[in-house]
């Protein structure tokens, strides 16, 4: 997500969109955050947190694979929009699979590091991305971040999730 997300202003600058239109690609990325985290909970709760993390990489991939294909405002924006509702979904899901699977007393611990190490890599893949444009251009930073997501789906693929009336596990298999 931080990977694209600070590109996208760069590739509508450069392709020279206003800088109020800019504005509004980056309130529809935050509305792709935050708009849908109740729905999304919701449906992380009926179809499972598993489902739901595969759904949400899925869109990053796509989001993320659509970003050289066009410097046309529209489908930069949209791009950059489905990445965050990727991103959404993928948070809001793993948060709840950590609720599942952890001790109250050390829930908090758990989903704290999990936000520390986002924040980390929040922080890291712009600078990230920011030199693999300058080496190797736009297209490759894309390419680099749906390889990216594409190995989180590898791996939850492998987590088997069962559900039971009162307990909740998740393994690998």
């Amino acid at each position: 997500m931080s990977l694209m997300m600070i590109m996208t202003p760069v590739v509508l600058s450069e392709s020279g969109h206003a800088i109020s239109s800019i504005s509004v690609t980056v309130s529809i990325h935050v509305l792709g955050m935050f708009a849908f985290s109740i729905p999304l909970g919701k449906l992380a709760d009926r179809i499972g947190r598993k489902s739901l993390i595969g759904a949400g990489l899925i869109i990053e991939a796509a989001g993320a694979f659509l970003v050289p294909i066009t410097p046309s405002y529209a489908i930069t924006t949209i791009e950059l929009f489905l990445i965050e509702v990727g991103w959404s979904t993928v948070n809001i899901s793993v948060t709840a699979l950590l609720a599942d699977t952890t001790e109250p007393e050390e829930r908090g611990r758990a989903i704290g590091l999990n936000e520390t190490l986002s924040g980390f890599l929040s922080v890291v893949m712009p600078f990230i991305g920011g030199v693999i444009v300058e080496l190797a251009g736009l297209t490759t930073v894309s390419i680099f971040g749906g390889c990216v997501v594409i190995v989180a789906i590898v791996q939850i693929l492998r987590l088997r999730e069962y559900k039971g009336s009162e307990l909740k596990d998740y393994s690998y298999g």
